[in-house]
């Protein structure tokens, strides 16, 4: 189980750097065509390994449905939401806000997959909800408010999120992480492509300067196939549950990555919310204890 949780734990430091380095990217890149460009280069890279190893031909229809809405949630909406998120907001908070995923993919994995909601698991619930509350109060307080509408759409990505996680859960029990993963970022190419192309025929195709190129690669090979690969490897052994408590390593990687590359304040607010977040992945994952069963004697 260790490796199933150094997978998950890699794959969601992965996906925090990508909340970071979207900040710079949208500024110059329109979402829709970013978001084109991620998944054809990942489907650019995974199609012809699975195809190598034939086990796309071996995929059931029922699981390519599944699958389709694994990318639907998980890679489309995700993408756009945070994408669009973190264009009207500052990447510390859109990571920090990211810190509530476990408490939605706890939610929804009780509600969909019948996992069962421990007290702890409730307690890792609360706790990453505290820590949002903790951001919120702190930018209400604070000299600068954030946009609201970021924030929103940060959230709605937050239980896209969850979803993916839930869904993932059902059908990686049955299919590869390399097809799973290749179907997905296909599937996320053919739900980009119209408005990628809509944005192009109003704005005309951008100016891509050498450095962003490279974080767009960086976010699409690091941050999609290498992070998608260990998150369903993970996700074969571990539930769901638990799995969720290890995307509250996005806000840690994402805030830290954009204090330090990008120059963004960090204060005492952060510093909590990312204390809670941390403590909610110690309490999701710590083992139960099974009760001892009582004795009774006669008198």
């Amino acid at each position: 189980m260790l490796l199933a949780y150094l997978q998950l734990a890699g794959a969601m430091v992965l996906a925090g750097a990508t909340v970071a380095v979207a900040k710079p990217v949208v500024a110059a890149v329109p979402v829709y065509v970013f978001g084109f460009l991620r998944f054809a280069i990942v489907a650019a890279i995974l199609v012809p390994l699975a195809l190598r190893n034939g086990r796309l031909r071996t995929v059931a229809w029922r699981d390519l449905a599944v699958a389709g809405l694994l990318s639907f949630f998980g890679a489309f909406l995700f993408t756009m939401l945070i994408l669009e998120g973190v264009a009207r907001t500052s990447a510390v908070d859109a990571a920090l806000i990211t810190s509530t995923i476990p408490a939605a993919t706890l939610l929804l994995s009780a509600m969909v997959l019948g996992e069962r909601l421990t007290v702890r698991r409730c307690g890792a619930v609360v706790l990453a909800s505290a820590g949002i509350a903790v951001i919120a109060l702190h930018d209400v307080a604070g000299p600068g408010a954030r946009s609201l509408l970021g924030n929103l759409l940060v959230v709605g990505a937050v239980f896209s999120e969850a979803m993916f996680t839930v869904l993932a859960k059902r059908v990686g029990a049955r299919l590869a992480p390399v097809p799973l993963a290749a179907i997905t970022g296909v599937a996320a190419t053919v739900m980009f492509l119209p408005l990628a192309a809509l944005q192009v025929a109003q704005d005309g195709w951008p100016a891509i300067d050498a450095g962003t190129w490279t974080l767009i690669v960086f976010y699409s090979t690091a941050g999609s196939v290498v992070a998608f690969l260990l998150w369903f490897e993970g996700l074969r052994k571990a539930d769901a549950g638990i799995a969720g408590a290890f995307t509250a390593l996005i806000p840690v990687s994402g805030a830290l990555i954009a204090i330090v590359g990008l120059g963004e304040r960090f204060t005492a607010g952060h510093l909590a919310a990312l204390g809670l977040a941390l403590l909610a992945i110690a309490l999701a994952t710590r083992p139960e204890r099974p009760h001892p069963e009582r004795l009774t004697g006669s008198g």
